[in-house]
């Protein structure tokens, strides 16, 4: 008589199903669409925000500091659900280690601030 092995799936660690999570949201057009949208407006921010109705007001200058605070808080959580998803690869991608270095120098300049 003949014995037969069946491999069964080894089932994922929890890193491996978060990581697995990670990816599918960070490859998802959805989520690529809604990040651009982010940096076009964060960007379009940042222009509107030199103009003296903007500069000389405390009260526009605050709401645009919360709102720049949670563009940043959005890309940090992009950019760590992308390091969960690729490991040291996310750092292969040249846009990817420039977004990293840009988020994280304005994490600094809050903390100089």
């Amino acid at each position: 008589s003949s014995t037969t092995t069946t491999s069964q799936p080894q089932p994922l660690g929890q890193f491996d199903r978060i990581r697995d999570t990670c990816i599918e949201v960070v490859e998802d057009d959805r989520m690529q669409i809604f990040i651009l949208f982010l940096i076009m407006a964060n960007s379009v921010m940042y222009g509107v925000g030199t103009y003296s109705f903007i500069k000389d007001d405390p009260n526009k200058v605050m709401l645009f500091e919360i709102f720049d605070l949670w563009f940043l808080i959005i890309f940090t959580l992009e950019i760590s659900m992308s390091l969960l998803a690729y490991g040291k690869n996310y750092f292969r991608n040249g846009w990817s280690s420039f977004d990293f270095f840009i988020v994280t120098i304005s994490w600094i300049s809050i903390k100089v601030h």
